[in-house]
């Protein structure tokens, strides 16, 4: 994978990396439905249908998060946005939730998260076997190869290798889950990994 792949997946600029359908389909399964999705895109909520979402202009860190949750936070806080559900669940507002972790690396970043007492992997877990090919949102992919098409014409003028305009995983993920069905979380994520409890 290029750097300006690399790049772009973990980039606080670059938030609007989307959660595969087969995933959300299962949060869908396991919670009976999904009420909101607090960190979200109206590209997004085409595979989610979130009854509510909230976008980046909504600032879902500032508001109540009511129902089943399914949250595959912005990078570059994820911390902030572990410690706000971890407060909405303990509330009871939030009934049942579905992270989706993008990296394993955050595990690390989420046991240190002020006011947050509780890491990811106090809860039912499932890590999947293959990692995660999340959906890049249409208008930074057009972007993204546009800018690799016109490196690529450079590279070629300098007998260089070629970067590949694919845009594969980097990352091995995790997927928390928050609420009381947990023998329905480990049934249905069973099929795309290990899940503890």
């Amino acid at each position: 994978m290029s750097g300006l792949a690399t790049a772009a997946r973990h980039s606080c600029d670059s938030p609007e990396w989307y959660t595969p359908a087969r995933y959300v389909e299962a949060a869908r399964e396991v919670m009976g439905g999904i009420d909101l999705d607090p960190a979200s895109h109206l590209e997004a909520n085409r595979t989610v249908k979130a009854a509510r979402f909230l976008t980046e202009a909504d600032n879902g860190l500032t508001r109540e998060w009511h129902g089943r949750v399914f949250l595959n936070p912005p990078g570059g806080l994820v911390g902030e946005f572990w410690g706000h559900l971890l407060r909405e669940y303990a509330s009871g507002r939030t009934v049942q939730a579905i992270w989706i972790g993008y990296s394993l690396e955050q595990l690390q970043t989420l046991q240190c998260v002020p006011g947050a007492a509780l890491a990811p992997l106090v809860f039912p877990f499932c890590v999947p076997k293959r990692r995660i090919a999340f959906v890049e949102n249409e208008a930074k992919r057009a972007a993204r190869l546009e800018k690799v098409r016109a490196e690529n014409v450079e590279r070629a003028a300098r007998g260089e290798k070629l970067r590949s305009e694919k845009n594969g995983p980097s990352h091995g993920n995790w997927i928390t889950y928050l609420g009381p069905l947990v023998d329905r979380f480990v049934e249905v994520f069973s099929a795309f990994g290990q899940v503890r409890v």
